[in-house]
Order: structure tokens, then sequence, then C-alpha cells
């Protein structure tokens, strides 16, 4: 089989073309066409989702790991319900719009932020239902106003760095504040006394890895998600960029 390897560091021209034998899967093991870096790759069975006929594979491979994550952040962390507030930053970005879609499928009210008026007509499109800049963190002030002073329910965080800290601003008393993500960085000084002033926050760093604990959760969630694409709650051409 066809294979791309790659023995040192560099940019594209250390990736080396090889050709190997087609490996042989073991117990609870599946061989597969990967169609990636190699033509065949073992993975564990447990990993693998059931693909329905109605659902064709490149939307599959484009909607499995990000709707997942959405997925478990929507249901498992943040326990969204209808009625509910929530803040998605980055919303434009790949699992942001998918968090948008998701929230509104649920009968959540969604915030929005992006870092520029093109990517906050993305959000908007993708049914977000307040869209701001999140530059100079302004958005916990309009949070406030447009929530008559009580903040959102919970605050999805994938940026980091530069918002955390006024996310907390933008929460409710007790709400949990989800950190799934640090596209501008690790906050290296931040004291647990914060959360407590903010107003007894809850601070979560969540992984996939730790919710998709078996084969009957993987499945759940990748048929929530194919559910929630056949019938045009959840759009996967996401775009790029936050």
């Amino acid at each position: 089989m066809r294979a791309i390897q790659v023995h040192e560091y560099g940019g594209p021209e250390v990736l080396r073309r090889v050709e190997l034998n087609i490996p042989k899967p073991g117990s609870g093991e599946v061989l597969i066409s990967w169609g990636a870096y190699a033509d065949f790759a073992i993975v564990p069975a447990a990993r693998l989702a059931r693909l329905p006929d109605d659902i064709r594979y490149d939307i599959a491979a484009a909607s499995i790991f990000q709707g997942s994550t959405a997925h478990y952040l929507i249901e498992d962390v943040a326990k969204l319900e209808a009625g509910m507030t929530c803040l998605v930053h980055a919303a434009s970005a790949g699992i942001g719009q998918l968090l948008v879609q998701l929230a509104r499928r649920r009968g959540a009210e969604a915030f929005a932020t992006t870092s520029t008026p093109q990517k906050a007509a993305s959000a908007r499109a993708r049914g977000a239902d307040h869209v701001m800049l999140y530059e100079n963190c302004a958005f916990a002030d309009r949070i406030r106003e447009w929530t008559h002073g009580r903040g959102v329910d919970v605050v999805f965080d994938a940026v980091g760095k530069t918002t955390l800290r006024d996310s907390f601003r933008a929460a409710r008393v007790r709400g949990p504040i989800i950190n799934y993500g640090s596209v501008t960085g690790p906050m290296r000084d931040l004291d647990p006394y914060e959360l407590g002033e903010a107003g007894s926050l809850f601070l979560t760093r969540p992984r996939l890895a730790d919710h998709l604990a078996d084969a009957a959760t993987v499945q759940r969630r990748a048929d929530d998600v194919f559910a929630a694409i056949r019938q045009g709650a959840l759009n996967v051409e996401s775009a790029a960029g936050h």
C-alpha cells in the first residue's frame, strides 16, 4: 500500500512516499481505507461509528469530529436546554458554528463573538441571535446590557487568554465557563479566587477523548449529529478562522 512517512522535522519537503505491506488488524481492531496519509490504517473498533445510507462519506468526514465535540460540549458539559442563554466565542470557526447551530436546535438563545465583520455575517447565517466583535473585550458589557445585568447561562470559550477573564464578566452567577481551546494562548496567572469574585463561577477544560468512553457513546454522538444534518438543523460547511 502507499503511505506517507515523516522521519525528520521540516516543511512539506520531508514527506516521503513509501510502499508498505497492508497491516493486519488484531483483536478489537478494524482495517479501513484511510484515504489520507495511507491507503489503509488500523483503528480501534470502539472508535468507529456506523454511517447511515443517506449520509455521504464526505459529509460524515466533515462532521464527525467537530460535530461530536460540539455535541458533548452542549449535551454533557453545558447541559443546554430550551430557554437558556449561551455565549459562543469564535462563532465563525468550525466548532463555533456547530455550537451555535446545536444551541439554537435545543431552543437556547445564542450570543456570539467573532474577530471581523465578515465572520460576524457567517455567525448570523448559522443562526446566532446576537453577534458582536470581541475586540477590546467590550462583549461582556454588551451582554450585560442585553441580559439586563444577569449574564448568560453558559460561556463556550475557545479563544483563551484574551477573552477568558471577560468571559467571567459575561456569565451569570454560578455559571459554567467552558474553556475548550486556547487560540490566543493559555492563561498562566489565573487565581481560583477570581472565580469566586466573579460570581462563584465554574471553570472547566474538557477533552473529547474523555467523553467518548465506549463504542455506544461514539455511536450515540454520531447518530445525533447525523440526525441534525438530516433535519437541516446542522450545516457542516464551516468557515475557517475565528
